[in-house]
């Protein structure tokens, strides 16, 4: 009972970080604000997690997993790896309209990063676990016959930077960018470049 009672505090707080981050910033986004929004003092706060340091990663993980949980289920319906790849480009634009909160968040902690370290470390966390997911997709299209024999992590890191790069620009201004449209000109892309005439 104690450990579900942890858990449910922690994602309060979690869930409450990502809400303020998005809306002020991390850089004005004190834990005393968050403290304040989830209705509990900043030493809670403190108990659950040692230092914003440490609440910030939770909150990235947190993004990353919801997002790669939601993908790896919505691919698993895919019957063969055209489909697949098809699934998990419109997912995940599908996914960034209901939950844009969570992108405005992660693209502020990633431009309020200060080190190389950090940066190296945020961008291995966020990026390694999409090209393994576009890997494996592309990889079994090439064996299958399916897609065209291309260099499997450059493609995988192409796929997904067309993807973030739409999503930055629709971050930063939502008229510029129509997720439905974005999503049909990828897909058009990876099927020039990648798929095998039928």
């Amino acid at each position: 009972m104690a450990s579900l009672i942890e858990k449910i505090r922690k994602d309060q707080i979690v869930n409450t970080a990502i809400s303020a981050i998005a809306a002020n910033g991390y850089v004005n986004t004190p834990l005393s604000e968050i403290a304040r929004r989830a209705g509990i003092s900043k030493g809670v706060i403190s108990y659950y997690f040692g230092s914003k340091d440490d609440l910030v990663r939770n909150v990235i993980d947190r993004i990353l997993q919801d997002e790669k949980a939601y993908l790896s289920e919505k691919i698993a319906r895919g019957e063969n790896p055209k489909e697949k790849l098809l699934v998990y480009i419109r997912s995940s634009f599908s996914y960034m309209e209901t939950n844009r909160q969570n992108f405005e968040a992660i693209v502020d902690l990633w431009g309020s990063i200060t080190t190389h370290e950090k940066k190296l470390d945020f961008n291995k966390r966020s990026y390694d676990p999409c090209r393994n997911i576009l890997g494996k997709i592309i990889r079994e299209g090439i064996e299958k016959g399916e897609f065209a024999d291309r260099d499997v992590r450059l493609t995988a890191s192409i796929i997904q930077a067309m993807i973030d790069g739409m999503m930055i620009q629709w971050i930063f201004d939502a008229s510029a960018i129509d997720l439905e449209k974005a999503s049909l000109a990828v897909e058009e892309s990876v099927r020039c470049y990648l798929f095998k005439k039928s």
